[in-house]
């Protein structure tokens, strides 16, 4: 019999042999079947030794994957065995020292088979070759050398390869199999049910202390196979001992004729079989015991920041943030009624009052050039602008022209520009932990595989299987497999073309062993992607699936029944041992349920509901190779785009290439939105500068609004090239965000100068008109623009690159707007004053028009004029335009009432407490969905892979090498066998990688799989997966010839007490382990780590032979941003505390998304930082230009609150904090500045009471900031709403408008108020501090 090939099988043909040889013995020799003649006993009794020796020896104590109860017992009938029920009235002798079984010498050639013999125990045989640690030397037995040699083999090697990683497992297991088979008190817990006709036991039930078995259950419960999967799969996914045991026992796990039943009570029987089961803390390290375990870590702040208050659960930072709120409310409310209680009615004019407090307003010069309270760098600045504005007025063709020319010869480098789009090279720093360890993975072990996955849901309302399964229906039917397989089989069977070339899956796909075909992840692989293997069950070598004997004897492909209850039990048994070398695919790499299978819960894979298939293409660092891969994607792609499965399946899927071309498109789709954006704002620029007074186009300023818009194209231009000139980077973040940068600033600054410009007298010649037009604002644009340039520039220090390329672009477009808007700007408005001067049309400025009579005349006789205010001269602010109006008849008075005030100042800073509660909230991240368009085919697939993926990607612990395995030392970090001082350390990789799958929302899963663990295993259990001739060449060994040339590469006194090879084996079976193949009788294979072992090969037999190692882990399914980081925090943390446990190991984590994602281990100080150095910039700037502190950080205090308010309302809509919100915030800041600057310019240049400068300042300033910055962004803002793109509603749309709403707010109302009400003097000198 070929039982080294097919012991089932052989076992069923057997079975059938002999039940056919008797009854056709019987029927010619005339014989009656009611009891077989000795002559038809003989014959049987040949048979069924044979039969007997092969289902025991072989298979009594044999690990076996156990299969489903359910499905077997359908089967099990069609098996014709003749036997009896045990006499009752037999006598038996209970008592110790008597067998109830003796497995002796019965068949022809020898070997053992059980048969009742309820004798005496006898003699042991000398040497005992397994068992001598279970009975000492001298102790009688019930079973002989034949059954001893066959446990050896059975149990002591097979089992070993499973086992012996846990030794108190192992010994407990070896303990109770010795015990069952030969213990000399057999006949006080063995209970025979069944014979049969020859004598053979059948079925017998064993009485088992429960102490002992739940023992020896707990100490095996939580030991670990290669895959890093339980043990306990093997064994029918035993929850308890019952279970355990019930499994060991079932006949169903294998082809024995024997069941072995249990119980665990005396009532019966006269005893137990029981001993000392060994625990697993004993030996077993925590990988396979968590009683060895260190203390689980605990999420650092996990409970920090929180305390109970009356039964709930309180915030620290809230309750902080509420007490300051509510005590400086009741400040502000009590100073509020001491001022209103105590101040006189009018003030006496005897009072006296510095100048600066005085009520009455001094006048401007007769020329309006300065204000009373300009000193210092002030004065020169508004001399110097006034200076300049009488030089554009005299030549403003040469200013534009000039303006051109250097724009045009900046511009021109612009074709040097780079963009950069690879993620990774935009939001990682240059040396970051990530980058680095990307580039050692891509150079060491190959760049990770490009993938293509797709998820196949069953829609069964379609099908009508709603109605028979509910929400519980299984994908798994044999009509759904083969239809997937088809679409599957065609996927695979794409060829693709290339420059001319033609490219398939065979020509692309990653291998992940040599000399094995592509490796696609799929759970057909069970079949072998093969139609003809899932609809016969057959291998292709005639390895029979099938349980029972639904085949016959020999895998017949017309006798094979494959249905659904087939294909279920299938993947029932594969997902209990995936490395079951009958359960891997066709590349020899097991088939993980964790992987390929989804809509299922408890681990209850048979349930799925979700099929995933992944293929795996070669990758390379040059974009350049990977062209054929990306060809064949786009056609992967296409095909499936035609959605080829039938209705009542949906398909969601994604290709390496899919999120980088539908970037693309969106970035394409995009450009209309931006481009009626910009429309959009050029229009309301237009109508806004612009007058209704009669003559329309005599007033009106679209060729000035026009000029304007070119005004920031010509900065944009500037920037662009002087960064490409200088090999600053760009990105595609600088394309859509400093537009309307530039744009909001630019533009309020242009307000400001048509409006002061329309304020001058019209009776002014335009050259005096200019020069009072700059030498009033001048100063102010110089403080913002500065400010606001110094603030990005600052931006460089965070050293992210996609932060310094905005931050470098951003402060040179700034400053060049700047230079053009008193420039170019002034010029065209010059000109446009010369136009009005000489009465010519707007739009055509060709044509003049004449005055008439009935012309509305704007000029008041009251503007310019002062009229009398309690006896005095009050000089009242010109008022241009309606807005001006109402700012100053009913905005400003409103603002600035006390009662306002109060509330005012409570609402805002009410406001601000609750920002700094949900600020501290803002979710980090960047959803893929939001980058993508809302109508990509992708966004269904992250919507399965968030809902249906149950693991995450693989997940490496790389050894930058070379590092000494070969001693103990070297060894230790990597390993989980056994416990210190001879196994492996407490603290290793693999244990601290099992800790942490046991934490409560663990962010691995599975078990770590360690090479140096298999390879230990692998020497230890040699004589079954290492055995080599002289010659040096692998061989299998022969039990039945153990002495013969075939030996055991290591033997226990090669090994040592620690069961480690010494540096020399070492290093010398380890190229063995790598070619080794996982067969049934060795699990302990190396194949399946070859990619994980790099080899230096000119330091052969050298500890730095081994250049480089990993070790893979699982992750577990990252369905949200928080995963996705956590999980990388996570195993830094790991890493980290490996290398400050054992210095001078380099190791790493790495995986995919890692360097996507580093960026979010420092995005919150970055943002901080950026924050703090824009805000820095700001005070310092404003400080040397204004000259006094005390104003300089009134604004920045307000531009914080904006910072702060905008945040707040990040966490309440939904806005993640990443790089590009982080950009957003930055520029926050300088929009911030122009709502607060020029407001504080103006409160601060005048004299007065701070409600009367405040007022001022309001009506003068108001109207430029509303309509400049607030509404004109707003027009621009609303557009984004309409775009396709997520990210600009979500990131674009939602920051700007809450950045304008809140800018505007605090600039136009929060910042007067508290101008009004502690404002600075004005200025006396050139510098004050208050």
């Amino acid at each position: 019999l070929p039982l080294h090939k097919r012991p089932r099988q052989t076992i069923r043909g057997a079975s059938l042999c002999c039940v056919r040889m008797r009854s056709q013995l019987m029927q010619a020799l005339g014989l009656r079947p009611t009891f077989p003649p000795q002559t038809s006993r003989a014959v049987l009794l040949l048979c069924f030794a044979c039969l007997a020796l092969v289902s025991h020896t072989t298979a009594l104590s044999e690990l076996r994957h156990a299969e489903d109860n359910e499905y077997i017992l359908s089967t099990t009938s069609k098996r014709q065995v003749d036997s009896f029920a045990f006499e009752s009235n037999v006598t038996l002798i209970r008592q110790p020292g008597y067998c109830m079984v003796k497995y002796s010498n019965a068949s022809a050639n020898g070997n053992a088979i059980p048969a009742f013999y309820n004798g005496p125990a006898f003699a042991q045989p000398s040497p005992m070759p397994f068992c001598s640690d279970v009975f000492p030397n001298g102790t009688d037995i019930c079973c002989t050398i034949e059954q001893l040699n066959a446990l050896q083999i059975s149990t002591g090697q097979q089992a070993a390869g499973l086992l012996s990683r846990c030794p108190s497992c192992y010994r407990n297991f070896v303990q109770f199999w010795c015990l069952f088979t030969c213990s000399p008190n057999q006949s006080m817990f063995l209970t025979l049910n069944e014979v049969n006709a020859q004598g053979v036991a059948t079925r017998v039930t064993t009485n088992v202390n429960p102490t002992f078995a739940n023992g020896t259950f707990e100490s095996c419960d939580q030991v670990r196979l290669v895959d890093g999967s339980s043990v306990m799969l093997i064994f029918g996914g035993a929850t308890n001992y019952e279970t355990f045991f019930e499994a060991l026992g079932n006949t169903s796990r294998d082809t024995r004729q024997l069941q072995i039943d249990f119980s665990y009570s005396n009532d019966s029987v006269p005893g137990y079989l029981e001993a000392d089961a060994l625990p697993c803390d004993a030996t077993c390290s925590c990988t396979d015991c968590s009683e060895s375990c260190p203390p689980l870590p605990v999420e650092a702040n996990s409970q920090g920041g929180y305390f109970d208050i009356l039964g709930l659960r309180v915030s620290l930072l809230a309750f902080g943030t509420a007490l300051a709120g509510i005590l400086v409310g009741l400040l502000l409310i009590i100073l509020a009624l001491i001022f209103l209680c105590t101040r006189p009615e009018k003030l006496p004019s005897d009072q006296s009052h510095n100048i600066e407090e005085s009520p009455l307003l001094k006048p401007s010069g007769s020329n309006g050039l300065s204000h009373e309270g300009n000193h210092g760098l002030l004065s020169f600045m508004n001399r110097m602008w006034s200076a300049w504005g009488r030089i554009i007025a005299r030549r403003p063709i040469l200013i534009i022209l000039a303006c051109l020319a250097i724009s045009g010869l900046c511009g021109a480098w612009i074709y040097k520009i780079e963009i950069e789009t690879q993620p990774e090279r935009l939001w990682v720093p240059p040396g970051s932990l990530t980058a680095d360890a990307k580039a050692y993975f891509d150079e060491t072990f190959g760049p990770f595989y490009r993938i293509e996955q797709l998820f196949i849901v069953e829609n069964t309302t379609a099908t009508g299987r709603y109605a028979q399964c509910g929400n519980n229906c299984s994908i798994f039917t044999l009509d759904n497999m083969k239809t997937i397989l088809t679409l599957q089989q065609n996927l695979t069977a794409i060829v693709a073309q290339y420059q001319n070339n033609s490219y398939s899956l065979d020509d692309l796909c990653f291998r992940p062993i040599k000399g094995k075909g592509c490796l696609v992840e799929s759970e057909l692989g069970l079949w072998h992607s093969d139609m003809t293997v899932l609809t016969t069950g057959c291998l292709p070598d005639g390895n029979l699936w099938l349980p029972g004997d639904q085949c016959g004897p020999s895998c017949d492909f017309n006798m094979c029944t494959v249905d659904d209850e087939f294909i279920r039990y299938r993947v029932r048994t594969c997902s209990r041992g995936p490395f079951n070398p009958m359960c891997l695919n066709e590349v020899g790499v097991p088939v993980q349920p964790e992987v390929v299978l989804g809509g299922y819960t408890n681990n209850s894979y048979v349930n799925a509901s979700v099929l995933a298939i992944t293929f795996l293409l070669n990758n390379f660092d040059n974009e350049t190779l990977n062209g054929p891969a990306e060809a064949w994607e786009q056609a992967w792609l296409n095909y499936l785009s035609t959605q080829p499965l039938a209705p009542n399946f949906t398909i969601s899927y994604m290709a390496q290439r899919s999120t980088q071309d539908e970037l693309a498109r969106e970035s394409s789709g995009d450009i209309v939105t931006v481009v009626l954006s910009y429309l959009a704002m050029f229009v309301y620029i237009a109508f806004s500068l612009g007058s209704f007074r009669r003559p329309y186009f005599l007033f009106s300023k679209y060729l000035l609004g026009l000029g304007g818009i070119v005004t920031v194209i010509l900065a944009l231009i500037i920037s662009v090239g002087l960064c490409s000139l200088f090999g600053v980077t760009a990105t595609l973040i600088i394309s859509e965000v400093i537009p309307f940068l530039v744009l909001a600033i630019g533009v309020d600054n242009i307000f400001i100068l048509v409006e002061t410009y329309s304020a001058t007298d019209e009776s002014l010649e335009v050259e005096e008109r200019m020069a009072i037009t700059l030498s009033r604002v001048g100063s102010s644009i110089t403080i913002a623009s500065l400010s606001e340039a110094a603030a990005f520039l600052l931006g460089i220090l965070t050293r992210m690159p996609a932060v310094t390329a905005f931050s470098i672009y951003a402060s040179v477009a700034i400053l060049f707007d700047f230079l053009l808007q008193m420039s170019f700007f002034a010029a065209l408005l010059a000109l446009d004053g010369h136009r009005m001067k000489a009465r010519r049309a707007d739009i055509i400025p060709c044509c003049t028009i004449e005055k008439s009579s009935s012309e509305y005349e704007q000029v008041s006789e009251n503007d310019n004029d002062t009229t009398a205010v309690n006896g005095s001269t009050e000089h009242k602010p010109k008022v241009n335009g309606v807005v001006s109006m109402l700012f100053d008849r009913f905005y400003a008075p409103v603002l600035l009432h006390p009662v306002t005030k109060l509330f005012v100042a409570l609402i805002f800073l009410g406001a601000l407490m609750v920002a700094i509660n949900f600020a501290a909230m803002i979710p980090l991240g960047l959803p893929q969905q939001l980058a993508l368009p809302s109508d990509s085919y992708l966004q269904q697939y992250f919507t399965d892979q968030a809902q249906y993926g149950k693991a995450g990607p693989p997940v490496y612990f790389v050894v930058k090498g070379p590092h000494n395995y070969t001693n103990a030392d070297g060894q230790n970090p990597f390993c989980s066998l056994g416990l210190p001082p001879l196994g492996c350390y407490q603290e290793s990789l693999v244990n601290e990688y099992t800790v942490r799958t046991r934490v409560d929302n663990p962010v691995f899963v599975g078990g770590l799989s360690s090479w140096v663990d298999t390879y230990l295993s692998y020497l230890r259990v040699s004589q079954a997966c290492c055995s080599i001739l002289p010659n040096g060449t692998s061989c299998k060994f022969d039990t039945a010839n153990p002495s013969g040339p075939c030996q055991p590469c290591q033997t226990a006194a090669d090994l040592g007490p620690a069961a480690r090879p010494n540096p020399e084996n070492f290093l010398k079976f380890l190229p063995y382990f790598t070619e080794r193949q996982c067969t049934q009788d060795c699990a302990s294979c190396g194949e399946p780590f070859q990619p994980d072992i790099v080899f230096d090969y000119t330091q052969p037999n050298t500890s730095n032979f081994i250049r480089a190692a990993r070790f893979r882990g699982q992750h577990a399914a990252v369905p949200t941003q928080d995963a996705f980081i956590r999980s990388l925090k996570d195993a830094y943390n790991m890493t980290d505390t490996l290398k400050a446990q054992y210095p001078g190991i380099e190791i790493f984590p790495y995986s995919v998304f890692y360097i996507f994602f580093e960026q979010y281990l420092y995005i919150e100080k970055v943002a901080i930082l950026c924050i703090g150095l824009a805000s820095l910039a700001v005070c310092l700037v404003t400080l040397l230009l204004l000259g006094n502190v005390y104003l300089s950080l009134i604004i920045t205090a307000v531009v914080m609150m904006i910072e702060v308010d905008v945040a707040g309302i990040m966490y309440l809509w939904g806005i993640d904090l990443n790089a590009v919100s982080v950009v957003n915030l930055v520029m926050a800041i300088g929009i911030s500045v122009e709502f607060c600057v020029h407001v504080s310019h103006a409160f601060v240049t005048h004299e007065g009471t701070r409600n009367e400068r405040a007022r001022i300042a309001v009506v003068e300033m108001g109207s430029s900031v509303l309509k400049g910055i607030t509404l004109t962004k707003f027009v621009g803002v609303v557009v984004l709403a309409f775009s396709r793109s997520q990210i600009f509603q979500v990131y674009y749309f939602r920051m700007f408008l809450a950045i304008v709403i809140v800018g505007g707010l605090h600039g136009l109302v929060f910042l007067p108020v508290v101008l009004g009400a502690i404002g600075p003097r004005p200025r006396r000198g050139a510098c004050s501090l208050f």
